[in-house]
């Protein structure tokens, strides 16, 4: 099944948005890694609604947030989400964030990750134009 048929099965609406243009220096493919793994988190956390994604240029920083209308998480499991072998879901290992987080590290940027139960989460991670 491909990745948007799975979208409509599920009634998710994929909105996808890029403000402006220019460069991000570091390892595309990490980067790319990383995305995919935060839209496949708010994909799984999502059964009716929509997942954003969306990037932005501002001063020299790429803002890049990810957000869902799914089941959000409440103040504790924000403040754990990071730590290895912690998980939300059933059957989650608990190293997907951490490995974001990693990336996000090496390549000198920050995350942060906003969240209510029941609401929905968004997670902007802020990145240097050049490393």
């Amino acid at each position: 099944m491909l990745f948007e048929d799975v979208f409509r099965k599920k009634r998710i609406k994929f909105k996808i948005s890029v403000k402006n243009e220019g460069y991000l220096h570091g390892s595309h493919g990490l980067l790319k890694q990383a995305l995919i793994n935060l839209v496949k988190n708010s994909f799984e956390a999502t059964e009716k609604g929509e997942v954003i994604l969306s990037a932005d240029k501002k001063n020299k920083k790429w803002i890049i947030e990810v957000k869902d209308t799914g089941k959000g998480m409440d103040e504790r499991e924000v403040k754990d989400i990071f730590y290895k072998g912690f998980s939300t879901k059933k059957y989650g290992t608990g190293v997907g964030l951490l490995w974001v987080k990693k990336i996000v590290d090496a390549h000198k940027g920050k995350i942060e990750i906003k969240s209510k139960k029941g609401k929905g989460t968004v997670v902007k991670i802020y990145l240097p134009e050049k490393l």
